[in-house]
Order: structure tokens, then sequence, then C-alpha cells
């Protein structure tokens, strides 16, 4: 199966203290191809840089580039996220656009956000 990846998810993978840390390693581990959009690939790399500095933040995205299943995917159209955020308060316009690309695409969500995963099994 192919996932696309949200912030919750790629965050896990370089934060050793994040609950779902050794959960999220062992799924990158997995040779499934892995698709970012780039929504998200910005939200993930604004939080480590938050959190943890802009060294930290570089760093990541050099260790994001050196996995060979992960790939910088494609959005979904405006459409399509907009419906998904309007219908579900609790989502922010990026959660949407994982979503979207998910159910666009068939592919899987790698994501710890119960919320983002409610979404995606919603009715369209």
């Amino acid at each position: 199966m192919t996932w696309v990846a949200d912030t919750s998810w790629l965050y896990a993978l370089i934060d050793d203290a994040d609950p779902h840390h050794v959960q999220a390693r062992r799924e990158a581990s997995q040779p499934d191809p892995v698709e970012v959009p780039e929504a998200i690939l910005a939200e993930t790399l604004d939080l480590i840089r938050y959190r943890h500095g802009k060294e930290v933040a570089k760093d990541a995205l050099d260790g994001f580039a050196r996995l060979p299943q992960f790939a910088l995917g494609e959005a979904a159209p405006h459409a399509d996220v907009a419906s998904i955020w309007r219908a579900h308060a609790a989502l922010s316009y990026a959660d949407a656009t994982a979503v979207a690309v998910a159910r666009r695409r068939n592919m899987g969500l790698r994501s710890f956000d119960r919320r983002q995963l409610r979404a995606l099994r919603a009715p369209k």
C-alpha cells in the first residue's frame, strides 16, 4: 500500500521523546512508499523548528530526503481540501490536505491524529 504522511507521524519519526516514536520508526522501516504533500512537509518542518531549532529542522529535512520510500507528493485540489476542512471543525487545513490526498488517490494515511483518521473514514 502507498501511504500519505501526516505531520504527527513525521514528527514522531524525529523526536525520540514522542510517545509514537517507536511505532513511527517501525512503520517507516517498511518498504511501502510514503508520499508527503508539500503542505505537510512545511507544517512538519515549522513544528520541528519551533520545538527544536532550525538546525534540527534542516537535519530532519535531509533525513526525510534520504529515505528511499519517501517522495514529495502532490496536493489534492483545493475544492477537495476545503470541503473536508469545512466538514471537520477540528482539522487544520494541512490535516485536511493529507485526508484529501489519501481519499483522492485511495492511499493509507500515516497519522497519529484520531480526528484526521475519523475524517478519512467519514462518508464523502
